[in-house]
């Protein structure tokens, strides 16, 4: 998750965090690259064109919209994750609640199932970071070609390039090559969001070459039992 994260600072690819933490996981990353937690716009009421003025304006590199999915707020996600210099990460805190909005939201933010990788309350003691004198920026992989159950899936255009890029320079931060990242952090998420999970179990009765483990992950995520 953290690898995957990062690419996305590095890109400045916008994240939609659904589930739990994920304001504290916002927080953690902020504090990770930079020593403060992250910057917030509450979209709460109407949309307000001054705060968005205010929020662009923020030093802080990691900003949090918090409730984005409100309403008076949704339809002004393109303006609010096109800020191309700060990494957007939006939250909410009900995965579910993302199977009613509609579908081109994804051309505009990457879902991630917090879900998936939280397991406790958080504890908030974020270990704080700078960039030293001697850092240097990380040069991107080349794009990985495909992304396993994507074919079953079809994404936006958008969405799959993102997760392309995403994908291989994960895989190659971690020196790993596995076909679990593609479904935890591209094919499951959306799946969810779009009410197509059965692609997922399927692939997995049909023996699609994931690990037991994150088999199993899938499985109490969906609440499958075996």
């Amino acid at each position: 998750l953290a690898a995957f994260l990062y690419t996305a600072y590095v890109l400045r690819v916008p994240l939609l965090l659904a589930g739990p933490n994920g304001r504290d996981i916002a927080d953690a990353v902020s504090a990770a690259l930079f020593g403060r937690t992250a910057s917030t716009l509450r979209c709460e009421g109407e949309y307000d064109p001054g705060a968005v003025e205010e929020y662009t304006g923020e030093e802080s590199q990691i900003i949090a919209l918090l409730n984005p999915i409100n309403t008076g707020w949704i339809s002004h996600i393109p303006e609010l994750t096109a800020v191309k210099d700060k990494l957007i990460l939006a939250v909410h805190p009900f995965a579910e609640d993302l199977l009613i909005e509609p579908k081109g939201l994804y051309n505009y933010v990457v879902p991630v199932l917090t879900e998936l990788f939280v397991d406790r309350p958080a504890s908030r003691e974020y270990a704080g970071g700078c960039f030293g004198t001697d850092f240097r920026e990380y040069e991107c992989a080349e794009p990985q070609k495909k992304i396993h159950l994507a074919r079953k899936l079809p994404m936006p255009a958008m969405l799959r390039n993102w997760l392309q890029q995403m994908l291989a320079d994960m895989k190659a931060i971690l020196g790993k090559d596995t076909p679990d990242y593609d479904v935890l952090f591209a094919t499951l998420p959306y799946a969810s969001v779009t009410g197509r999970t059965d692609t997922i179990l399927e692939d997995i009765e049909d023996g699609g070459g994931l690990s037991k483990d994150t088999q199993a992950l899938i499985r109490a995520f969906l609440g499958e039992t075996q």
